[in-house]
């Protein structure tokens, strides 16, 4: 199909210079847009969604995340972040003072066992056991009657063998009745009556 050329007229006027001129103009075609104002409304467009853009993307609600906060970078589709898209956090934390919540009425008490500590009713048993081996070690040594002479059978005796305390000063020593010791600080030897060295 052959092609007009820049200049060819007919009567006089430039045919192709004519038809560039018709299919700009709005009329007669009606309702067609002209080059210049499709370019218009098309840039008027593009304002306004980007806009738009920038207004949703700026606005924390339309993606559930309240005032004060900010959309997090996630692997989590809730838009929570995950443990390990966290970044920063510290490998220790110090607990805060709490001891209250462990003490007896507290929110979270801890009852002996549970630190390994001794139950009243077992410490009871335990002391009770004690003094009991106590109490039968005071009755033996009491009834050793080699040690425990009065005074008037240590004083006639010549074969008993005596128990003698060698102590540094007897002025911080019970005088226990029968009790004899060895004051280095006197040089002297005492017997207890009770009351006092003798």
């Amino acid at each position: 199909m052959a092609q007009l050329k820049t200049g060819t007229t007919i009567g006089g006027r430039d045919i192709v210079q004519e038809l560039d001129s018709h299919k700009a103009a709005a009329a007669p075609h009606s309702g067609h847009e002209t080059p210049s104002g499709a370019q218009t409304k098309a840039n008027a467009a593009e304002a306004n969604a980007k806009g738009y853009t920038d207004t949703h993307a700026g606005t924390k609600n339309t993606h559930g995340v309240g005032s004060g906060y900010y959309i997090a970078k996630t692997s989590r589709s809730d838009q929570l972040p995950a443990w390990n898209d966290v970044q920063g956090k510290p490998s220790n934390f110090t607990p805060s003072a709490h001891k209250s919540t462990h003490a007896s009425g507290g929110s979270d008490a801890l009852t002996p066992s549970d630190i390994g500590a001794e139950t009243p009713a077992g410490a009871q048993a335990k002391a009770e056991a004690a003094a009991g081996a106590v109490q039968a070690e005071l009755d033996a040594h009491l009834a050793e009657s080699a040690i425990h002479k009065t005074s008037d059978v240590i004083r006639t005796e010549t074969k008993t063998k005596l128990k003698v305390e060698v102590i540094s000063s007897s002025v911080s020593e019970t005088p226990d009745a029968g009790r004899i010791i060895f004051d280095t600080s006197q040089g002297k030897f005492f017997g207890g009556n009770g009351t006092e060295w003798v």
